[in-house]
């Protein structure tokens, strides 16, 4: 248990309808900071993070080639909620390696089910709990009558991204393809809010933002890895019982989260290297 600086105690005593936790790593000096890292938490999208491990598991162990093998959409695996490939003509193929970029950029709910119908529910949740990951849960596919939520922690979501970062979930070669992907997420309403951070990258500082949110009614997550002039850390915030329903960028949760990870980013700049 990290004992949290006086900013972080202050940040945390904010006004907030709902119940948060988070977990973040300074990649540069080791510092740990968490608050309620080890409860668990609906991960909503952050769950895709686990479902796009398997799939390289699977994949390294020779079982998948990620650009020869397809997945077909079929009408059983189209679903609501995000993505693109919902309104396209059902048939579609796609390479396994397309299915998980549209699954983690812009958080494709109907591709994250072809992946899922293919690698097996049971094969994610082994996997995950072999490495170590306890309070990681997924439900199936997504939105087809699952009775329960698929479950994660802010632990959890933290280590796989510090892992991802370091080139020690499954291999380093796993690591950095993994890396590259999560590096095109076009969701930045949390962790990247509020840090200067530039994704275009105007201008001669160079920063990478690599992570992975996801919201639910009352849910709010985010996992990410961030690598700036003086900064380098892997960070994941969640929450849960918003009162603030609303699915837009000014939802309650999403604000108390960004100044938060903003509050977190400022603490791990003015560390000593």
């Amino acid at each position: 248990m990290s004992t949290l600086p006086p900013g972080l105690r202050a940040a945390l005593r904010r006004p907030f309808s709902g119940r948060l936790g988070f977990w973040a790593l300074n990649l540069r000096t080791g510092e740990l900071l968490e608050h309620n890292a080890e409860e668990i938490f609906p991960s909503a999208s952050t769950i895709k993070l686990f479902v796009l491990r398997e799939l390289y598991r699977q994949a390294e162990a020779g079982r998948l080639d990620l650009d020869r093998d397809s997945v077909v959409m079929q009408h059983k695996d189209v679903t609501t909620g995000s993505g693109v490939i919902k309104d396209l003509t059902t048939g579609l193929r796609l390479s396994l390696r397309d299915a998980a970029t549209l699954m983690i950029t812009v958080s494709d709910n109907t591709a994250t089910n072809l992946l899922v119908r293919l690698l097996g529910t049971r094969a994610i949740n082994q996997g995950a709990r072999q490495a170590g990951y306890a309070g990681t849960r997924c439900a199936g596919r997504i939105f087809k009558g699952n009775r329960m939520r698929s479950l994660s922690s802010p632990r959890d979501l933290g280590v796989f991204m510090a892992n991802v970062a370091l080139g020690r979930e499954l291999s380093r070669a796993a690591s950095q393809a993994m890396l590259d992907t999560l590096k095109r997420e076009q969701y930045a309403n949390i962790v990247g809010r509020l840090i200067p951070y530039e994704p275009y990258g105007k201008g001669k500082t160079r920063w990478l933002l690599a992570s992975k949110s996801g919201s639910l009614v009352g849910v709010r997550n985010d996992a990410a890895y961030v690598k700036g002039p003086g900064v380098r850390y892997a960070i994941a915030l969640m929450s849960s019982d918003c009162e603030d329903e609303r699915f837009n960028v000014d939802n309650e949760a999403n604000l108390v989260l960004a100044r938060l990870a903003a509050d977190i980013h400022a603490h791990f700049e003015q560390r000593p290297r």
